[in-house]
């Protein structure tokens, strides 16, 4: 499952967004993946972002509940 997650695009992020019943605005996109990437949570070479620590998903998924954490974002209109 993690292997799927090994390189990704913009849409890609914004189709799992849209299951999860998130919408963003390109722009609102744009900004988040560059958060991500000055953080170094990300990084991107081209049109495609991965993840710079082969262990994130495996911590986030330990650490958060992911469904929890997507319902609040909805709630909150982050």
């Amino acid at each position: 499952e993690e292997n799927q997650f090994r390189n990704f695009s913009q849409v890609d992020m914004d189709r799992m967004l849209n299951r999860a019943g998130i919408m963003l605005r390109q722009q609102e996109l744009d900004d988040i993946c560059n958060l991500l990437i000055l953080s170094g949570v990300l990084h991107r070479k081209g049109r495609d972002y991965s993840f710079t620590s082969p262990v994130f998903i495996k911590v986030l998924k330990q650490t958060y509940q992911l469904d929890h954490l997507l319902n609040k974002i909805k709630e909150e209109g982050l």
